[in-house]
């Protein structure tokens, strides 16, 4: 049976099982022997902190057309891969697309040197406040301690 730990922000880890902690696994001349399960970093969620980890990105998550000038969002790296850069929005507008003849409201957001047209629909991660982060983190810390080891909600309430 693996030992549970916690990660600096709380999230329930355990170690690889994979690689049994090493970090190191087969050989491949591309990656060399890192482990593909853990990316060398020898402990992975658990079922219970990676449902707690989701809830707490959930909550950075917000329509794009509530984005103003000057916020900062995370934009994601080629082919939306988890590598993500803050970047301040120094420039969005209110705007109309006319798709099918029908005028869909939308926010022109221009950064790094890129322009995207964000839809009703489009979501994007806000960066928050510290604290705000701190309360949403303990927030997603309440949520974890409620789940099952599956990481399934819980049916009856946990006495403390």
């Amino acid at each position: 049976m693996c030992e549970i730990m916690t990660d600096k922000r709380g999230f329930e880890i355990e170690t690889c099982s994979r690689c049994g902690g090493s970090g190191e696994f087969s050989y491949c001349e591309m990656y060399g022997s890192r482990c593909f399960k853990c990316h060398g970093k020898r402990v992975v969620l658990t079922k219970k902190g990676s449902v707690a980890k989701a809830f707490f990105d959930s909550l950075f998550v917000v329509p794009a057309l509530t984005i103003k000038v000057g916020d900062v969002i995370f934009s994601g790296g080629l082919n939306n891969k988890k590598r993500r850069v803050l970047a301040v929005v120094p420039e969005c507008y209110d705007c109309c697309s006319i798709v099918d003849g029908v005028k869909i409201p939308t926010t022109k957001i221009e950064m790094e040197g890129l322009t995207f047209y964000a839809h009703s629909d489009t979501l994007v991660t806000k960066c928050e406040p510290k604290a705000l982060y701190e309360e949403r983190l303990a927030k997603a810390l309440e949520y974890q301690a409620s789940l099952t080891k599956a990481g399934k909600p819980r049916k009856t309430k946990v006495a403390k």
